[in-house]
């Protein structure tokens, strides 16, 4: 029997993990609020975008302003989300300016619908461009970025309720009628179990141990149920897990 398992976009995120985009550019926002908070630069920059103090502004740098002028607490929690809030819309303070267009619009996409695919938003401007370059430096960059952050989260936690469901064994109305005709067949290829896996799993070769073993077993005890129904020693409406029907063998 093959039980092929279909996992793909929400298995991570149904195991607990911030993995989607939008966890990825708050987290994003938040870093650079921390860079703020500690830079004793006047200007602070990467490849997407750039804060630069104004000379007016008689400070040294970026760290000067929080601790001295606002006085924010650094150990409050999201300070950098809060920091990072404040210098985009201070304009008095500081020229905020994203530098890409890309980023630019997979921004103004979380802003008003709370969801971004980073890829469609970048098929949009391949379609476009007429020198992908620079696009396609900007998304390494990104990718850089997300790998960063997904490094960072800490190990899943098992969902017991989803691997109770693929461990389980597996119920006779499941199995397709022309299965259930070919049953002896239907054994012998029961040992083998095919993974479709989109994601990472990390128990499934601790899976495929578990059901082979459980396959074995049941094997076994259905070849014992059906010497005992020969003989007469089971009721005969019981019916046989080879066959379809009730009044076989």
């Amino acid at each position: 029997m093959n039980r092929i398992i279909l996992i793909g976009n929400g298995f991570d995120l149904a195991h607990g993990l911030k993995t989607s985009y939008a966890d990825f550019i708050e987290w994003y926002w938040n870093n650079w609020g921390n860079v703020l908070l500690a830079s004793p630069n006047k200007l602070e920059e990467d490849r997407l975008c750039s804060f630069k103090m104004y000379s007016h502004v008689q400070l040294a740098g970026w760290s000067y302003v929080w601790h001295y002028r606002y006085q924010i607490d650094s150990l409050a929690p999201d300070v950098g989300l809060k920091v990072i809030e404040f210098a985009k819309q201070n304009r008095a303070l500081c020229d905020f300016t994203i530098k890409s267009p890309f980023f630019q619009t997979i921004c103004e996409e979380m802003e008003t619908k709370n969801w971004v695919d980073i890829e469609d938003v970048y098929y949009e401007f391949l379609k476009k461009s007429d020198n992908p370059k620079q696009l396609n430096e900007d998304l390494d960059f990104i990718k850089d970025k997300l790998v960063e952050y997904l490094s960072l989260l800490p190990e899943p936690t098992s969902n017991t309720n989803i691997k109770s469901q693929i461990l389980a064994p597996i119920n006779r109305e499941d199995i397709s009628v022309e299965s259930k005709k070919n049953g002896k067949n239907y054994y012998r290829i029961g040992r083998s179990m095919t993974l479709k896996i989109g994601t990472d799993c990390f128990w499934a070769i601790k899976m495929m141990k578990i059901q082979l073993l459980m396959w074995n077993l049941l094997q076994i005890y259905w070849k014992k149920l059906l010497i005992m129904r020969q003989k007469g020693k089971l009721m005969k409406h019981i019916p046989c897990y080879y066959c379809p029907t009730i009044s076989c063998c």
